[in-house]
């Protein structure tokens, strides 16, 4: 109860510029429940708790909730989380997680019989650490399973009053080191079965992209035979024909078309003569024998085809400039006799380095783009 009358020192003191609201006010932090005077009415901004510091993995910590020189408030009485009477002071700490895992907060040799400190994680209010957010409540130790990168707060209140001394331990899961899912990354599908793919469809004029490109001659050639296809239909004849059937010339380069990316390289077909109707695995490679597929950015893509079984020089990844050799002529797979089938198309899809051979969405007469 208020006093009827006050000592003339309290008053002379109270008579002094702007000791009058200093002789009222309860000291910064201090705790509320130990004034002898009448419980204030509480401010709005109280409610909220300060953080002391930031809490690590593996911190081992002493802390006092009953000294207000280390941090300790009482600003809390209450979490909408737990049941009880937690009007003693408090300590609060952030913590962030620094990866994914179990974390424990546990009290080092407690006597909750001598003195009771109850453990409350709360999650963060937009960068504020409020009671109102308590998600999880421990009474020796408290268990957070945390996101990586997310800020919690850690509180340590007295029940019923309870203050005092403590240790504190912060315990987290070892980060399991996961190993990636194993990509399969081939520089080239090396085979000697057979396989089939389906017939191309013929796609109308000239491909998006096409004319931006410059573009050069894939081969030498003696002879050539046209694109034939109708667009919407099957190809009757899904590329041009590049024929070199003179034996006086040992060995005709094949050369990128435009520059792009070795998407797909097939390996593994033989051939049995060089001139001669091939009679060795005449599907390998769905026909096109060995065969190297560049893509040009954008879904399009170029293809040699019936390259000769012991001259391909690139694969799967290789960076390619219009002109760069990437294999020699032969006449392996469906051919009857050494020449480059070279093929010009589109694809939604990547090209598997690991799969059989594919067709693409559509073909387009390559003569249109070249010299």
């Amino acid at each position: 109860m208020r006093p009827t009358s006050l000592p003339l020192f309290v008053l002379l003191l109270a008579a002094l510029p702007g000791c009058e609201e200093a002789a009222s006010a309860a000291p910064a932090g201090g705790p509320v429940h130990d004034l002898e005077s009448a419980e204030p009415t509480p401010d709005p901004a109280d409610s909220v708790c300060s953080p002391v510091a930031t809490l690590s993995c593996g911190d081992v910590v002493s802390g006092d909730t009953a000294d207000w020189n280390s941090g300790a408030t009482d600003v809390i009485d209450h979490y909408p989380a737990a049941v009880g009477n937690f009007s003693g002071p408090e300590l609060a700490w952030e913590f962030v997680a620094p990866s994914a895992g179990t974390v424990t907060f546990r009290l080092v040799d407690p006597v909750p019989t001598e003195l009771d400190h109850d453990l409350f994680v709360l999650e963060d209010d937009s960068g504020s650490c409020n009671p109102e957010t308590a998600i999880a409540r421990g009474h020796n130790s408290i268990e957070l399973d945390a996101v990586p990168g997310l800020t919690w707060y850690l509180v340590i209140d007295g029940y019923d009053g309870d203050a005092g001394p403590f240790t504190l331990a912060v315990e987290c899961d070892e980060p399991v080191d996961v190993e990636p899912e194993p990509v399969d990354t081939c520089e080239a599908y090396d085979s000697d079965e057979t396989e089939s793919a389906p017939i191309q469809l013929t796609g109308p004029g000239v491909p998006e992209g096409g004319d931006e490109l410059d573009w050069v001659v894939p081969s030498a050639w003696t002879t050539w035979i046209a694109f034939a296809g109708d667009p919407g239909f099957a190809a009757t004849h899904e590329g041009l024909d590049y024929v070199h059937d003179d034996p006086g010339v040992q060995t005709v380069d094949v050369a990128a078309a435009a520059a792009g990316t070795v998407a797909y390289v097939r390996l593994g077909c033989p051939q049995s003569s060089v001139f001669e109707h091939n009679e060795a695995l005449r599907e390998c490679g769905s026909g096109w024998g060995n065969h190297v597929v560049v893509h040009h950015g954008g879904g399009l893509y170029t293809r040699y085809a019936h390259l000769d079984p012991e001259d391909v020089d690139v694969r799967v990844g290789d960076e390619v400039d219009a002109g760069d050799r990437l294999g020699g002529m032969g006449n392996s797979g469906r051919s009857e006799t050494r020449h480059l089938h070279y093929e010009l198309g589109t694809a939604v899809e990547d090209f598997d380095p690991c799969a059989p051979a594919r067709s693409f969405d559509r073909v387009f007469d390559p003569a249109p783009l070249l010299p």
